[in-house]
């Protein structure tokens, strides 16, 4: 509350600007550009806005983002290709990739606080 809103990172910025959209606003539908570099929990603000009921439209180029929608429209040549409804089996994969992704996120979080990513005495 007391930090201006020029001092804030540019993820910090976007992602008061997707809170102000669905908290404050009151937004029906928002229109998202390249979440996955805002800077923020991609997959947690996904979340947010799905849990409050907001129509979420998100360009991306993240596969892992594209399968936590239940729809996909797929863009070729600047025109709708197709829409795809994710099914058991992908909602099934997409389980298991978030995983993964949990996993290579932690790693990446040790490596830039400068902590190693194996016990020095663990063998690799």
């Amino acid at each position: 509350m007391e930090t201006p809103l020029a001092h804030l990172s540019g993820g910090q910025a976007r992602a008061l600007m997707v809170a102000d959209t669905v908290l404050v606003s009151r937004c029906p539908v928002v229109l998202i550009d390249e979440i996955e570099n805002a800077g923020i929990d991609r997959r947690r603000a996904l979340e947010f806005l799905l849990a409050r009921g907001v129509a979420a439209v998100v360009a991306t180029h993240d596969p892992l983002i594209a399968l936590h929608a239940p729809r996909r429209l797929v863009m070729a040549g600047g025109a709708m290709a197709s829409l795809l409804l994710r099914s058991k089996s992908e909602e099934t994969l997409r389980s298991h990739l978030d995983v993964a992704q949990d996993r290579t996120e932690a790693l990446q979080a040790r490596l830039r606080s400068g902590q190693p990513l194996l016990d020095p005495k663990e063998n690799v």
